[in-house]
């Protein structure tokens, strides 16, 4: 049977607009609700670390969970349009509510840290809420995203697209942010336009996910369905997901990316600290360094089908990771010597803006290459194991993406207690002394690229390049028409230009 499944251009769209989603949040949570909880509404760092770890821990345990209900699942919405569905409205009302805690929790100025316990819990509760019930869509969404084709290189052609409405989703929330929210004198010091910025951002991801659902559903009966909805249990599912762990490949990948999502983590935690305190940007000026990055990321991901089909997806992988750590060194050591333009200045935005899309256009390849090397081991594994598992896959590696990433912030959190990091009331009266930012330097810098250099040699440790994977794809193709299952052949009329095989369950086809 031919599992290769010629896309249409509509088909692209409509899947890749979900992850706008999963790409605002995200960055939103990322890189605002430290900084919101703890320099706006007084929080404690250490305590808004922790409450963003936790919900994050939360939210991990819940990915293979769901990724293996949907490998399962079925209805006449198939595995994964169910789900989807269900996660767009409560979605909405949880994230808007992460960032509009009730007035009465807000600690009062030198508080005791008992006093913030109101406010950290507001925030573990509704940072999970609105995790968890994310995960609904998100986990789904990827596991579609490999089910769409089998095919080595159109994998990577539907990763490169995801990662440009990734970047369209980061120039979103960036520009809502600073070019209407955080534009006035104050910036992002502006606490009560929090809530709103929130409340759009909810609505325009809400959006996304409706759309997608809606325009990916009629491939619903061209999907994988199982015969019969599997019985779960959470130790049956637990065993699943370390069972993939079996495989050598997913292992040294899931590694790296361990690493670098700690990196991820640390960064987006003190960005915008180190763009406020040492670059001292705020509104319009910052609107541009921060979208930067994203603009690199719109600007590379073109090249990445190029560049598989001339080196293959794992040298790009690391050649992306690396150039990721030079370039977020490269600022901070250079005001470290002095050799960055003076602060607040047109010619410092124009430097770090520069230098932000060179780091995106490199950095993109090893984000598309990741996602496209993890729907090849799910092929994999398949042919060891016989299971066709990819929200397995995908759920164990937001699990690491998320415990990790919040591993990240709750570090940050701590650097900064320990670095005795002042109030928002101390840097008003006082600023912050040059010491203080020489330490956050150094965190947001060298710190992280260490972290970096390390998942680089995990990832040259993968072992299944293009000509191993079209083995693998023949031998499952094989296998499937040995099949002692009875094949039904249907034909679909003929202005759908759509012809389709059924084995029981197996992969539909579409020529």
């Amino acid at each position: 049977m031919n599992t290769t499944r010629v896309l249409t251009v509509g088909d692209k769209v409509f899947y890749s607009i979900g992850q706008l989603a999963e790409s605002m949040k995200n960055l939103a949570l990322a890189v605002f609700i430290l900084f919101y909880y703890n320099s706006l509404l007084g929080m404690n760092p250490m305590l808004a670390g922790l409450a963003m770890l936790i919900a994050l821990i939360v939210d991990s345990a819940t990915d293979p969970l769901i990724g293996a209900m949907s490998d399962r699942w079925r209805s006449r919405f198939g595995r994964r349009h169910f789900f989807m569905y269900l996660a767009i409205v409560p979605f909405l009302i949880t994230f808007y509510l992460l960032f509009a805690p009730p007035g009465s929790l807000l600690p009062a100025r030198n508080a005791p840290l008992a006093d913030h316990m109101p406010l950290f819990a507001w925030l573990t509760g509704m940072g999970i809420a609105a995790r968890v019930v994310l995960t609904f869509f998100t986990v789904p969404h990827l596991a579609l995203g490999a089910e769409l084709s089998s095919d080595y290189k159109v994998r990577t052609v539907v990763a490169s697209w995801r990662e440009a409405v990734t970047a369209i989703g980061s120039l979103l929330v960036y520009g809502i942010a600073f070019g209407w929210y955080f534009a006035g004198p104050r910036g992002q010091l502006e606490a009560d336009a929090y809530p709103s910025f929130a409340l759009t951002l909810a609505i325009i991801m809400s959006a996304a996910m409706l759309v997608s659902a809606v325009g990916t559903h009629h491939l619903i009966p061209y999907l994988y369905q199982p015969a019969q909805r599997a019985r779960m249990s959470a130790i049956a599912i637990l065993a699943e997901t370390l069972q993939a762990f079996r495989n050598l490949n997913f292992r040294w990948y899931f590694t790296g990316a361990v690493m670098v999502y700690m990196v991820v983590g640390i960064d987006t935690a003190l960005l915008l600290y180190v763009n406020t305190y040492i670059w001292e940007i705020s509104g319009r000026p910052l609107l541009w360094v921060s979208v930067a990055l994203f603009v690199g990321y719109f600007l590379g991901s073109p090249f990445t089908p190029r560049l598989h089909g001339r080196f293959d997806k794992k040298p790009v992988l690391m050649w992306g990771t690396t150039w990721f750590a030079v370039l977020q060194m490269l600022p901070v050591i250079l005001w470290l010597f002095g050799w960055m333009p003076p602060a607040a200045t047109a010619a410092l935005v124009m430097t770090l803006s520069v230098m932000r899309i060179v780091q995106g256009i490199g950095t993109v390849q090893s984000r598309s290459s990741g996602n496209s090397m993890l729907a090849d081991v799910a092929d994999e594994y398949e042919l060891q194991s016989g299971k066709r598992q990819e929200g397995v896959f995908f759920g164990a590696q937001l699990v690491c993406y998320k415990a990790t990433s919040g591993l990240g912030k709750f570090v940050s959190g701590i650097l900064l207690s320990l670095i005795s990091w002042p109030t928002a009331q101390q840097i008003a009266a006082e600023g912050v002394p040059h010491d203080k930012l020489v330490w956050l330097a150094l965190m947001y810098g060298p710190f992280v690229a260490v972290l970096a250099v390390v998942s680089v040699w995990c990832y040259s440790r993968y072992d299944l390049d293009a000509e191993r994977h079209r083995r693998i794809v023949e031998e499952l193709q094989e296998r499937r028409r040995n099949s002692s299952s009875v094949v039904q052949a249907t034909v679909i009329p003929a202005k759908a230009g759509i012809h389709l095989q059924q084995a029981d369950g197996l992969p539909l086809s579409r020529e």
